[in-house]
């Protein structure tokens, strides 16, 4: 691909468009989507071809088959000619076909002149429209009009290339999708041998899918098509493993084209700006995730929420999101900060770094001379004022009475997963685990991290951690312990009290998360609960560890991460309507779910019982052998 021809459609076209991404990689081979994008784009902005198409041709989901695509970018093409009076030798069954990218970039840049030079194309949509009706009302076997004998001498002359063309993406969908089909696809379009080819087969494996029927081949091969999923993942864990055992999941390796992405947040920050993204396309992060993850922005936020809430509905309500300690973001807040901290002379503080995880840089303190650094630049001595910024840091009040078990703190991790933000569509898993400390809780030394800090990365440093035994309690042991101790209706409002931290916190950001349809979000909450059963919010994780510190956290974690995929559903196999699959809960659809119906109720009324089952029995497999059919191949769950 030419570099020039390239540079002058960015140049050309970039005075046009202000959303679709011109980059060097998608105009080298611009896919169909992306240049229905730019047209799309090109009417809306600019008015330029309007009337060209009908509401349903500008929705690229409805421009599915070769033909449809075809007389879609014929009619732009006639209409830029007409208007341009530029001749282009771009054909359409050719950019289908992902060939001659120079072409198609010399058809964008006559569709930038047009723009840039203010031209009117209301005559040239007419005439392309008239011919367009005329030709529809004229028998096939007549050439009703210039165009469409164009496209007649067209498919003659292109009839040999499209072939190829075809046998080559038959033989790219055969590789990808295994070696099962390879004969009956290369022999498709000849009936009689596709017949033979499935006696022969029945005779092997007699028992077909309820599916085929009459046309088993035909829709065993448009099944495989469809779950033929191309994946890339950049982490070594238990995600990979899923991913690996996922029925025609394939896995691609650096730059190849991918449908679906389980990236960490650096590769997002560094390339989804500059990713073109087709219609099916997932990714595992959304693109501002940190405005929830960072804890000093996911304090911010939650601050303004409650404000507005308090402003709108009252104190009563704004008071259902007291449920995290009291922030202060340094060195931004730093005085601040010091005027709270007089006024609550020998309480204990802690420190945390706003974006960093596993307990890295954490530390807790009672006197304001262990913080001296997190001063605002300008009243630091003399002597540090050159140095290095320090590192942003959240200062909150240390929960000093924890509830407490065998003497231990613990924390909850919780996962949730957010498919939309507009509109918020959450699901709440009802597995977790409590991580507790190693070693029994006290406030007699600040510097013990064993103590006060219970992530797993601290705790397997300890001397004496037993890797074997670990320190976690599933969930749902957690819950019997503490209905056995404080009664069933204690526990059940300490666990609805946890579900408004989930549904209060992803409202505090749901305005702010852009949202993408392309996204999704699996959250690890961490929810402390104080020696009164109140839960507090202490952080939200964009990327929970994955990696199993034990057998039964490997179970967890891979069933956790299968689910996510089911729901994710790159296969197309649910309705929309499930309100649970496997191990996860549909929490908030727009609006609060029932467990009793599909009805929306109102959060906190007496008549409502949330649709969320944290802690309780998990019958995950006979729920999905229920709802999905298996895969191709596939035993049954």
């Amino acid at each position: 691909m030419n570099g020039v021809v390239l540079k002058k459609t960015q140049d050309t076209l970039g005075r046009v468009l202000k959303k679709t991404p011109l980059t060097e990689k998608l105009l080298s081979k611009p896919p169909f989507r992306y240049l229905h994008d730019i047209l799309s784009e090109v009417i809306t902005t600019t008015g330029f071809m309007k009337g060209l198409y009908g509401e349903n041709e500008l929705k690229s989901g409805n421009v599915k088959d070769k033909d449809a695509k075809i007389t879609f970018l014929q009619k732009a093409i006639d209409v830029v000619v007409m208007v341009s009076g530029e001749i282009l030798s771009v054909k359409p069954s050719r950019i289908v076909a992902g060939h001659e990218p120079e072409k198609t970039n010399e058809l964008l840049q006559a569709i930038a002149k047009c723009c840039l030079g203010k031209m009117s194309s209301e005559e040239a949509v007419k005439q392309v429209l008239a011919e367009e009706s005329k030709s529809q009302l004229e028998p096939k076997s007549k050439a009703g009009t210039s165009r469409s004998q164009d496209k007649e001498n067209r498919e003659g002359r292109e009839r040999h290339s499209d072939k190829e063309q075809e046998r080559r993406e038959k033989k790219e969908l055969t590789e990808c999708c295994g070696n099962q089909d390879r004969k009956d696809q290369k022999d498709q379009k000849d009936q009689k041998d596709q017949k033979d080819q499935k006696d022969q087969k029945d005779q092997k494996d007699p028992v077909q899918p309820k599916d085929q029927g009459q046309h088993g081949h035909q829709k065993r091969s448009e099944r495989d098509e469809k779950t033929c999923v191309r994946y890339k993942c950049g982490l070594l864990n238990t995600i990979q493993d899923v991913l690996q055992q996922r029925p025609g999941w394939v896995e691609v390796k650096d730059d190849g084209e991918w449908d679906f992405n389980w990236c960490d947040v650096s590769w997002l920050r560094e390339n989804f700006d500059h990713s073109f993204m087709e219609e099916h396309v997932r990714i595992c992060h959304f693109r501002n995730h940190y405005e929830l993850t960072w804890k000093n922005l996911m304090v911010k936020n939650l601050k303004r929420y409650r404000k507005i809430l308090e402003r709108e509905a009252g104190g009563m309500e704004a008071s259902r999101c007291d449920f995290f300690p009291r922030t202060f973001e340094l060195p931004s807040e730093y005085y601040i900060f010091v005027e709270e901290f007089k006024r609550s002379p020998g309480s204990t503080w802690i420190m945390k770094p706003v974006a960093r995880s596993q307990g890295k840089g954490i530390f807790l303190f009672r006197k304001l001379k262990d913080i001296t650094d997190w001063k605002k630049d300008g009243s630091r001595p003399e002597e540090q004022k050159n140095d290095t910024p320090v590192e942003s840091y959240v200062v909150q009040r240390y929960i000093e009475n924890p509830y407490l078990i065998s003497g231990r703190k613990f924390d909850l991790r919780v996962y949730v997963l957010v498919t939309s933000y507009i509109p918020l569509k959450a699901w709440l898993y009802r597995d977790g685990f409590a991580r507790f400390s190693n070693t029994r809780f006290s406030l007699c030394s600040l510097d013990d991290q064993y103590v006060h800090l219970t992530n797993v990365a601290v705790q397997k440093t300890a001397p004496d951690y037993d890797p074997e035994k670990g320190c976690k309690w599933q969930i749902q042991q957690l819950r019997r312990y503490l209905t056995a101790k404080h009664g069933s209706e204690t526990v059940e409002a300490v666990f609805t009290d946890i579900d408004n931290i989930f549904v209060r916190s992803l409202q505090s950001v749901q305005k702010i998360i852009i949202n993408d349809k392309h996204c999704f979000e699996l959250y690890g909450y961490d929810i402390l609960l104080d020696q009164n059963l109140k839960p507090w919010l202490i952080e939200v994780n964009a990327s929970p560890s994955f990696t199993a510190s034990s057998p039964e956290d490997y179970e967890l974690k891979h069933q956790l991460l299968e689910d996510t995929l089911h729901i994710v559903d790159m296969e197309g196999r649910l309705t929309g309507k499930e309100k649970r699959v496997g191990g996860y809960d549909l929490m908030w659809n727009d609006g609060p779910v029932s467990r009793e119906d599909t009805s929306l109720g109102r959060l906190g009324s007496s008549c409502f019982t949330a649709n969320t089952h944290l802690g309780c029995v998990n019958d995950r497999k006979k729920q999905l052998r229920g709802l999905l059919k298996p895969f191709p191949g596939q035993k049954k769950i």
